[in-house]
């Protein structure tokens, strides 16, 4: 393969692209020095890699000695074969979270002037326990913007590690003031990193002799990725010069479309052309209509009734990627690195249902006229709405059968159920499931993607409930709760049977909270019939001495149980409540899940839960050892750990149909797709002003706000669908009695499609 390149694959099938990738890896392995390295494809998620292991499988009757790492990880190998000396593994965005947290909980750090308005958002607020919160949710948004501005504003970053303030100039006092406290944290923390050996990726790509490397043996394939920062840029086309760099983009239309104008550019087009128009001479004087009469003018045409509505409503970050694809081939021609743009076309067949029409429109960058004269060319695409959740994921259920009746070539695989938002459809979609499986003689297989080990895992909820038992002072319905977890049972030998037999006893004790003191009741007669759970266990032994008409049952070793189980987490209760240091919560950690808490058989993926959590904990100890933390900061760590380890039921593409959440970077195609919840209050969202954002406040090319990059991400999945497409949303709250409308993306299809109708000929009302 030729070095010195880059080679830029456009399609808006993903097939095309797949297949481009495939027959680029077979040639280099055909060429390779040594055909056991393996080959490197970047892919942007887990799902993708899925994609791309079973559609080189199906076509190459094969797949094997290929890694596919995400883009920093795959970046980050690439630097290491220019790098002398091996550089630590890149920090995570969790480690670099709990460096911050440390500095944030360093009083002596924090003294410092310049961390002024930060100290004001963290001492308003006296309460120990949501100070705690405070701490930590900052840290994680402080990381996040930390890379963030790494890979959009490198500029930036490299005035602060001079020591120079961006916004210096800036009459903002609260923009000055907030820079300078985020410098002052960026500095300190990546000082720190250094000092330790570790970098991040824009900090390593800055330390590497570009003049003196060798050129590997190696070629880099980067696939689908939806947009690239400049960073990301800048380090591609230096690359570039010494191996050759492959990248195979989605491009939703099939031209290059940089020109394309959004609603609100037309509109503010339309300002300023309504704005007067004077003309000066040379010096400066104002000249008549008159004499500017024969002068030259220039027309343009309007792009409102000849550009697709579609396009101009949702592509905007589409647009600005093919504009830094753009720059990237100018940073190439600076370097001598050779730049090649293909264009792959698409093998898909097209017909004249409504589907295909939409999709070529964009496509083609074309507004159709009237075509849907038949009713058989609407049905590839449906737009509903349901009362209910639970209605709308049912109805999808029953037209899965149909569509798998009406096609025996389709499989479960081909069909994909996709949602924004996968906590709150997660267990309908499970209640439906297993409901209408029962209801006909075969089973729905399906896999549900996207839910997080919190939600999912018997050990976590474990874990966590644990917690919730020592922090809540001993709730009798917290407790209960956590004593019919799987993992708790298990732990402690005990039985359905003999967990209902304690919930009769405590029931019929009145333990309410607290173990040995009282609390507050609304009046004297409450107060009698509330106990703390000193004092029902105390009744409890009694009962087996006394002829007390409570009469409880006479098993003792039952009863010694519940006394030991309680006592025991009252002196656990005790025992955390004082400040400790990461090392020390790590063994008491241990010590307390080892315990209380344990495995049954058969739960294997439970046991990678378990070594997670011992993986978090290192990294605590690690990165924050200097810093006493108290019970609830140790759970509130555990509990964001658990939250952003990724859980799912079933296998991606193989595990029958697909659930999932409506994501980006996720153009994978499937027959027949159905997206869920479309209404306005989930979908696409809304924009909030971020005070640490600095980001915010000058707009760069490829900054692509929440609403932007759902309706792009939706645009993606109408192109990616390939017979079917169905589109629904609840239109009925039925706590409050209110009326939801669709979400503004639902809408301006819906106004689209109806636009292509002939009402005549369909003999349909307009609506």
């Amino acid at each position: 393969m030729t070095n010195n390149k880059i080679n830029l694959y456009f399609s808006h099938e993903v097939e095309q692209l797949a297949e481009q990738l495939s027959s680029n890896v077979s040639e280099e392995v055909r060429g390779a020095v040594n055909p056991l390295l393996p080959s490197r494809v970047i892919v942007p998620n887990a799902n993708m890699q899925r994609y791309l292991q079973l559609f080189m499988a199906e076509t190459k009757g094969i797949c094997a000695n290929l890694d596919f790492p995400f883009l920093e990880k795959g970046l980050s190998q690439y630097l290491n074969l220019f790098e002398v000396e091996q550089q630590a593994p890149l920090w995570s965005q969790t480690e670099l979270t709990i460096k911050i947290y440390a500095f944030l909980s360093a009083s002596e750090l924090m003294a410092d002037s310049a961390m002024q308005p930060i100290n004001h958002y963290l001492n308003s607020q006296a309460n120990e326990l949501l100070l705690s919160r405070k701490k930590w949710q900052l840290a994680q948004r402080l990381a996040v913007l930390f890379v963030s501005y790494e890979l959009q504003r490198p500029e930036m970053v490299m005035q602060w590690t001079a020591g120079k303030s961006h916004f210096y100039h800036s009459e903002d006092q609260q923009l000055r003031s907030i820079e300078t406290a985020e410098r002052h944290i960026y500095q300190y923390i990546m000082q720190s990193n250094a000092q330790k050996g570790g970098h991040s990726l824009f900090q390593r790509f800055q330390l590497i002799d570009w003049q003196g490397v060798m050129k590997p043996d190696q070629a880099m394939h980067l696939f689908t990725p939806t947009r690239l920062s400049a960073f990301h840029r800048h380090l591609l086309v230096h690359l570039a010069q010494f191996l050759p760099v492959y990248i195979y983009q989605l491009n939703v239309c099939s031209e290059y479309w940089e020109d394309l104008m959004t609603d609100r550019e037309d509109a503010w087009l339309r300002t300023i052309n309504s704005q007067s128009i004077y003309a000066h001479n040379a010096a400066g004087e104002l000249v008549a209509d008159e004499a500017a009469s024969g002068a030259e003018v220039f027309f343009e045409l309007s792009d409102e009734d000849t550009e697709n509505p579609l396009l101009k409503a949702w592509a905007k970050p589409g647009r600005e990627s093919l504009r830094l694809f753009s720059q990237l081939e100018d940073d190439a021609i600076h370097l001598n690195v050779a730049y090649q743009p293909d264009w792959l076309f698409g093998k898909q067949s097209r017909n004249l249902k409504a589907l295909h029409v939409i999709q070529d429109s964009i496509l083609n960058r074309t507004q159709q006229k009237k075509l849907f004269k038949d009713r058989e060319q609407l049905t590839t695409l449906q737009m509903a709405v349901a009362p209910s959740i639970y209605r709308e994921v049912q109805a999808v259920y029953n037209n899965v059968l149909v569509n798998l009746q009406q096609d025996n070539a389709l499989q479960l695989t081909d069909i994909a159920i996709l949602v924004p938002d996968m906590d709150k459809y997660r267990c309908v979609i499970e209640q439906v499931f297993i409901e209408q499986s029962s209801q006909h003689p075969f089973q729905l297989r399906y896999s549900l993607i996207d839910s997080s080990v919190r939600t999912e895992s018997l050990y976590a909820q474990a874990v966590l409930g644990l917690f919730d038992v020592l922090e809540h002072d001993f709730v009798r319905s917290v407790v209960l709760k956590w004593l019919a977890n799987d993992c708790v049972k298990q732990a402690l030998n005990l039985s359905d049977e003999e967990l209902a037999e304690w919930l009769n006893w405590l029931s019929r004790l009145g333990v309410y909270s607290h173990f040995d003191h009282l609390y507050d009741a609304p009046d004297q007669d409450e107060l009698s019939r509330r106990f703390t759970w000193q004092q029902g266990l105390q009744r409890l032994r009694q009962s087996l001495v006394s002829d007390d008409a409570l009469s409880l049952s006479q098993d003792t070793q039952l009863m010694g149980r519940l006394s030991w189980l309680i006592e025991s987490l009252n002196q656990w209760h005790q025992v955390l409540q004082k400040p400790r240091y990461p090392k020390d919560w790590q063994q008491l950690v241990t010590q307390i899940t080892t315990s209380f808490v344990a495995i049954p058989e058969g739960h294997n993926k439970e046991e990678q839960v378990r070594v997670a959590l011992s993986v978090s904990m290192d990294k605590l100890v690690q990165h924050a050892g200097q810093v006493l933390m108290n019970l609830a900061d140790i759970r509130y760590y555990i509990e964001q750990e658990f939250i952003h380890l990724s859980a799912s039921k079933g296998n991606y593409l193989s595990g029958g149909l697909i659930c999932a959440s409506l994501q980006p970077m996720r153009p994978i195609p499937f027959k027949i797709t159905y997206i869920l919840g479309l209404d306005e209050r989930s979908f696409p969202g809304e924009l909030y002003q971020e005070t640490l954002d600095l980001t915010q406040r000058s707009r760069r090319l490829g900054d692509i706000n929440k609403i932007e990059n759902m309706n792009y991400l939706f645009l993606e999945t109408l192109m990616c669908s390939r017979e079917k497409l169905y589109l629904s949303y609840v239109g009925q709250d039925l706590v409050k009695d209110e009326t939801i409308l669709p979400s503004s993306t639902w809408q301006t299809l819906h106004d689209y499609a109806t636009s292509l109708m002939d009402h005549e000929s369909l003999a349909l009302q307009s609506y």
